[in-house]
């Protein structure tokens, strides 16, 4: 993909493309996330079994790329688990990347997850690309359909990428150290993880 701010060849993944996204970014131009509400007592399927996941974390687990992500690995991310989503793991990858087990969240409702989104975007400001290291803040997509948001971006000593898949409803968190070396590790593995979720 041809990037116009610097004139050069952005490295993409073969069938995933940057998207230019001004239409996108004026779709989340409302209000930000209040405040997570503590939730309420656990419904049925929020019960967690003998190993201590809930019916939405295995269903979350049974989706996950085993090609990309240790499946054996995954634990609740409970502490991630406020209302309106549905599951969360930390799972480990089976390939150099990232420092820490990426977090993988699945929202309950479209809603809820919108303004998730909306609130990370509202917090990232364009400053390059992911494959130079750059912050950015926008989209992907797959074979020319738009799959979610992309964005990087640098922070408390950490590289951040976070993608989503909109139609799913799950985000995507993964760091490394940020250093010139921590950032290209963390993007490379991105292109070769993007299809940590299907």
């Amino acid at each position: 993909m041809f990037d116009a701010r610097n004139g050069r060849k952005c490295p993409v993944p073969v069938g995933v493309e940057y998207v230019q996204d001004s239409a996108l970014k004026s779709a989340f131009n409302g209000p930000l996330l209040a405040p997570a509400l503590e939730k309420s007592a656990p419904r049925a399927d929020e019960v967690r079994d003998e190993n201590g996941f809930t019916k939405a974390e295995h269903r979350l687990r049974d989706r996950l790329s085993s090609r990309v992500i240790d499946i054996s690995t995954c634990s609740p991310g409970i502490n991630e688990e406020k209302a309106g989503i549905a599951a969360a793991l930390n799972c480990a990858t089976r390939s150099e990347g990232p420092v820490r087990r990426p977090l993988i969240i699945n929202f309950e409702a479209a809603a809820g997850y919108n303004a998730f989104v909306r609130m990370r975007r509202a917090m990232v400001l364009e400053t390059g690309n992911c494959g130079s290291g750059g912050s950015h803040n926008g989209s992907w997509s797959r074979r020319g359909k738009l799959m979610g948001t992309l964005m990087c971006y640098p922070g408390d000593s950490r590289y951040r990428i976070f993608w989503t898949y909109d139609s799913a409803r799950v985000a995507v968190y993964a760091s490394a150290v940020d250093t010139p070396n921590g950032r290209k590790i963390l993007f490379d593995w991105w292109q070769r993880s993007v299809s940590i979720f299907g």
